[in-house]
């Protein structure tokens, strides 16, 4: 703003320094008129030379006072245009001075608060990363109290050492007459308990008892059958809910030679399923679980000296065993 004031003041100057100068054409005018005489006298004297000559005593020309206030007015009005163009040129001099000066102290102030802005912005992020672990922290610790006093539903089975009952089969020798007994339909019975704080409601229970060669035949996710709906049964913490499966083989049957494979351990029976049911926060959970009836390797005995005795185990893929 100061700059533009100055250029136009120095504008308004130089316009009112021209009007006031004198006129140059004006000023010939005048001193062709005074040469008229001089001239008109030059050809007098060459009249006279025709004529017969005159002595006349001429004196000396004296300067005109005019021309002479003129010219002291004229140096006078450029001496005072000179002076005030200096001195508005040293004004426009200081006024772009204290410009560059003040954009030089801008210019540090900017670059003070672009420091400022960009630690504001680090504390800030700083502040988002804080509140993001807070966050994370307050939803696990809500996880956790969820977890603590959810319903946890197990499966197992109700005899971990059920007998097996070999059936004599048709044109196989009587080598042990007190071993074989009259068919008999194995199923075994599986309990399920909440062993969490808050109670749960049972929908549907899907389970198989099969004899394979080898864990080897079953396939990644286990194939269970169809589902049993339990009608949302109700159970509170430390209560139980009972169930049965029956033996897929021969009718549920087992025969001698079945038991001198699963002794040798050339086939072996599984039993697997899944149970579906929610909890009080009306989370779907699920529980996965297998077990092998395994046979002890014949000759070993238990830590204490005891006879091992054949058992259902936890076993099979990790897919087989889980619980949400």
């Amino acid at each position: 703003m100061l700059k533009r004031l100055a250029i136009l003041a120095t504008t308004a100057m130089l316009a009112i320094s021209v009007s006031g100068q004198p006129d140059k054409g004006t000023a010939k005018n005048e001193n062709a008129r005074s040469a008229r005489p001089q001239n008109q006298g030059k050809n007098d004297n060459q009249d006279s030379q025709k004529a017969p000559s005159v002595i006349v005593q001429v004196g000396s020309q004296q300067p005109n006072a005019a021309e002479t206030d003129e010219e002291k007015d004229t140096q006078r009005e450029l001496t005072i245009y000179t002076l005030w163009l200096a001195v508005f040129t040293a004004v426009l001099a200081v006024v772009s001075m204290a410009q560059g000066y003040f954009l030089f102290r801008q210019a540090g102030h900017l670059e003070k608060h672009g420091v400022e802005l960009q630690n504001l912005a680090s504390a800030a992020k700083e502040n988002a990363d804080a509140a993001k672990d807070t966050a994370a922290a307050a939803f696990k610790q809500g996880e956790h109290i969820v977890a603590s006093e959810r319903a946890w539903i197990t499966v197992n089975p109700t005899d971990l050492h059920p007998p097996l009952y070999p059936a004599w089969e048709q044109g196989t020798p009587f080598t042990n007459p007190k071993s074989l007994t009259p068919p008999v339909h194995h199923q075994l019975g599986l309990v399920m308990k909440n062993a969490g704080k808050t109670p749960a409601q049972i929908d549907e229970f899907a389970c198989r008892y099969i004899r394979i060669a080898s864990m080897d035949e079953l396939p990644n996710e286990p194939e269970c059958g169809k589902y049993q709906s339990q009608g949302g049964h109700w159970v509170i913490p430390d209560d139980k809910y009972y169930g049965t499966v029956d033996l897929e083989t021969d009718n549920g049957v087992l025969y001698e030679r079945h038991i001198q494979e699963l002794k040798s351990r050339s086939s072996l029976l599984f039993v697997f399923g899944i149970l579906k049911y929610r909890d009080v926060y009306e989370n779907s959970r699920e529980t996965r679980f297998g077990f092998h009836y395994e046979f002890p390797i014949p000759g070993t005995v238990a830590a204490d000296g005891s006879e091992l005795v054949p058992c259902f185990r936890k076993a099979g893929p990790k897919t087989y065993n889980s619980a949400t």
